[in-house]
């Protein structure tokens, strides 16, 4: 709720907070939304990365991660996604508004 906060007191929409990576393909098909903010590790033990990846390839969508884990093995995996950006968290919210801004300055 607090990243869902900070989006939209930047001025962003959000079309839809789920917790697993097949409700984020999911969500990203039906709603196609411009990128994807995603956590690496999600609920039930599901990977965001994988879920980037099948929204990357399918929809041509490109996310932004967060993530409090920074090893390299992990960092990796991400690049795979061709991500916006990386936010590790903690993160404040000039962080979140140059990592959107730096996005849709691209999608544009």
């Amino acid at each position: 709720m607090h990243i869902e906060d900070m989006v939209v007191e930047l001025g962003h929409d959000v079309v839809d907070v789920v917790d697993t990576g097949p409700a984020a393909v999911q969500a990203a098909v039906r709603l196609r939304p411009d990128l994807v903010l995603m956590d690496i590790r999600l609920a039930r033990g599901t990977d965001g990365i994988a879920a980037a990846l099948e929204i990357r390839g399918g929809l041509g969508i490109r996310s932004i991660f967060m993530s409090a884990q920074t090893d390299p093995l992990t960092r990796q995996r991400a690049d795979v996604a061709q991500p916006f950006g990386y936010l590790v968290k903690p993160f404040a919210m000039d962080q979140v508004a140059d990592a959107l801004g730096g996005a849709l300055t691209e999608i544009d």
